[in-house]
């Protein structure tokens, strides 16, 4: 016969396990929420950066917006404590050296601004005073005029009508020389001034690491090939596996392929074509033809470019899905995208069956 004592000790050494394995659960549960919470909230933060970058700074903000997504998309994946903390740091880094740039950039264009203005200013100054020696000269001969006047022989007249005549010629003549040179000057200033402005537009219309135009530049390059109801196509070009050697062999060789594969496509292209890095390892080829001419052009790119590389010693060998489409008129640039896109996923998607 089993005493209460017995009966109640029993009861409860069989719950206590139970009550463990539920309390680590029920842990287990909450850590994994929280790691969801903190990814989440980690992926809106980066999203936010980029989308703030982009408002303040339309032209520079759109490549800080581009890199933040690929921190993201890496969120998707299972994080670890260290992976999520390098995330961060590479976040930070980046928004350090886009907000260095742009400051750069905004202290070039207010420098060249100031520049225009002082060359204003000293024109305004010249011709001011160009105009009060204009004014004296012509009051001195105003006077001698009125000198005439009271003059009753004849020959006196005609001396000093010669004399002033000749003091006019030569005043004229010595406005006209100064006003000249003051153009000159002004038009130099000027030239000068605009030529310095316009390597710092074009400079902002760059990607920082391909040295081809960036994703805001090509889009205005579109919207005006739409606005005049032109006949284009663009081609979206992705490196198969950059991944695999971002992860094999680091950031600073991936950077590097990007790179030299960015040389080539602009190389082989032609020198009318407008070639950006559209986000990541995308780029993106805006070509003023029909389909059929972008299509034998894409594949001549294609076996151009789709080769090895060195880098530091090491042979890589890189490939690239391209999907092209040409604009049909009254299309939005978003569906014109989203056409090309959606050819080069499905080219991927072949290249990967074919080598599985």
């Amino acid at each position: 016969m089993i005493s209460i004592g017995r009966f109640l000790n029993k009861s409860k050494a069989e719950s206590q396990p139970k009550a463990e394995s539920e309390e680590t659960a029920n842990a287990q549960r909450d850590a994994e929420r929280l790691a969801s919470a903190l990814r989440d909230a980690l992926r809106t933060t980066l999203a936010a950066v980029g989308s703030s970058a982009e408002e303040a700074a339309p032209i520079r903000g759109g490549e800080l917006q581009q890199q933040m997504a690929r921190l993201a998309a890496e969120l998707h994946v299972e994080l670890s404590p260290s992976k999520a903390f390098g995330i961060g740091g590479r976040a930070v880094g980046l928004l350090r050296d886009w907000s260095h740039a742009a400051v750069r950039q905004a202290l070039r264009q207010a420098e060249e601004v100031k520049l225009l203005l002082l060359a204003l200013a000293r024109a305004a100054e010249g011709a001011g005073e160009r105009d009060r020696r204009c004014a004296e000269c012509i009051d001195e001969i105003t006077g001698q005029l009125e000198s005439i006047i009271r003059l009753d022989d004849l020959t006196a007249i005609r001396s000093s009508l010669l004399e002033s005549a000749a003091g006019l010629k030569s005043g004229i003549q010595a406005i006209m020389e100064e006003s000249s040179a003051e153009r000159k000057e002004l038009h130099a200033q000027l030239d000068a001034c605009r030529e310095r402005l316009a390597e710092t537009e074009r400079a902002a219309a760059l990607d920082g690491l391909t040295q081809l135009y960036n994703r805001h530049h090509v889009e205005c390059e579109i919207e005006q090939r739409i606005a005049m109801g032109a006949t284009f196509c663009i081609g979206i070009l992705d490196l198969d596996g950059f991944k695999a050697i971002n992860d094999s062999h680091g950031h600073v060789a991936g950077d590097e392929i990007l790179r030299l594969f960015a040389a080539g496509v602009r190389s082989t292209c032609r020198s009318g074509d407008v070639v950006g890095r559209w986000g990541g390892d995308e780029l993106i080829l805006l070509m003023d033809c029909g389909l059929a001419e972008a299509r034998g052009r894409i594949e001549r790119l294609r076996a151009s470019v789709c080769r090895s590389y060195i880098v530091d010693g090491r042979q890589m060998r890189v490939e690239a899905s391209i999907g092209v489409a040409e604009h049909e008129q009254g299309e939005a640039m978003r569906h014109l995208f989203a056409r090309a896109d959606s050819a080069m996923y499905r080219l991927k998607g072949l290249r990967v069956e074919a080598f599985s």
